[in-house]
């Protein structure tokens, strides 16, 4: 899920940007990076990935809440399984519209040091 999703939201950045037409989507080395296509479209994947692993979960804990899981092992892990289905039809809205919770950050990279990131 999420390799589509992001393959489909890099595409939609890259028309947004005008980038269709330019060989490999590239943007101008002028262009910073939280501002690329692929970290616009990440930020819309993470959105969207998170609301619906979110909305799985409540889901879950609900469904086996109600279920008494016993003596049967087998049984008890087809149940926790079947709970556990992602919630991809009900979250459809959170798919096509994940709102703006993610923003890309920038990182500041020192090769000896290490990666340090902005507070």
């Amino acid at each position: 899920m999420f390799s589509a999703l992001t393959l489909a939201r890099f595409r939609e950045q890259a028309e947004l940007a005008g980038l269709l037409d330019t060989e490999s989507w590239l943007s101008a080395n002028s262009v910073r990076a939280t501002e690329l296509p692929l970290a616009k479209a990440l930020e819309q994947v993470l959105g969207s990935m998170h609301k619906v692993l979110e909305r799985t979960r409540v889901v879950r804990d609900r469904k086996l809440a109600g279920l008494g899981l016993g003596e049967d092992k087998k049984m008890d892990n087809v149940r926790k399984m079947k709970a556990s289905e992602l919630q991809l039809v009900k979250g459809q809205r959170d798919l096509l519209q994940p709102g703006d919770d993610y923003k890309a950050l920038p990182l500041d990279v020192d090769i000896n040091w290490g990666v340090k990131i902005p507070a």
